[in-house]
């Protein structure tokens, strides 16, 4: 291949690079502003050194299409790896954000959102607050969003943990290791086993809540009672604020 036929096939994966790099920058932004994802900012800085360097190698006269081939590829793999690290973290306010990064942590999640978590917020929901730890090979993630929200909604979220909750746990009186002897606090929902050594485990269920404690009940709609491994869901209720979660 003379050095003409190189120069232009050498420019032509330049372009096609500087392209494929725009494109995961602008996914990178749209990840940034859906979902406030730490893992945006860590691919948009990737980019933005990538973009450097090919502009180094552009200046010195080097376009060379393997090595930019051999760029794509690195590049991939490198966005690849920092969405598959625990280091993602998710915008903790804003309640718009709720339906796509419910949507996102159905898509990363071991294992779905309960069935009655809802694809919305509530019109009245405001000073929302959400928290996401996504699963990490034996690790139980967890997802969990709390708002400030009507009367009515109050209510209707009151009615549904009464209907449907194995324990309902007065949220004053949770233990601060994160895990809470449960017996005692049985409904007519509960398995009838020996609780004796079960935990249930409530402490990040309220790390984020914003309300006060006074008079706010947990209701445990489903729980494995196991420490190490837990799968809890839950809605807290009390004095105006709701808060849902799940792991």
């Amino acid at each position: 291949m003379n050095e003409e036929n190189k120069s232009i096939k050498g420019t032509k994966s330049y372009i096609v690079e500087t392209l494929f790099i725009a494109v995961v920058m602008l996914l990178a932004v749209l990840l940034i502003i859906l979902f406030g994802a730490s893992t945006g900012y860590a691919i948009a800085v990737l980019g933005i050194v990538w973009l450097l360097m090919m502009r180094s190698k552009r200046k010195k006269g080097i376009t060379d299409w393997q090595e930019n081939t051999k760029r794509i590829i690195i590049f991939v793999l490198a966005a690849g790896l920092m969405n598959l690290f625990p280091f993602l973290s998710m915008a903790k306010t804003g309640g718009w954000r709720y339906p796509f990064e419910r949507s996102y942590v159905e898509m990363r999640h071991t294992s779905t959102l309960p069935e009655w978590f809802p694809k919305e917020l509530p019109d009245s929901a405001k000073n929302c607050r959400m928290d996401y730890t996504p699963s990490i090979m034996q690790g139980t993630g967890f997802f969990t969003a709390g708002f400030e929200c009507s009367d009515e909604e109050c209510a209707k979220w009151e009615e549904f943990g009464k209907e449907r909750a194995k324990y309902i746990i007065p949220l004053e009186e949770y233990q601060t290791d994160e895990s809470f002897d449960p017996a005692g606090y049985e409904t007519e929902l509960a398995v009838k086993t020996d609780t004796s050594g079960s935990h249930v485990e409530v402490g990040k269920m309220s790390a984020i809540w914003d309300g006060n404690e006074s008079g706010a009940k947990i209701y445990v709609i489903n729980t494995n009672l196991d420490l190490n491994h837990p799968h809890n869901e839950a809605v807290i209720v009390g004095n105006g604020r709701v808060q849902l979660f799940a792991e």
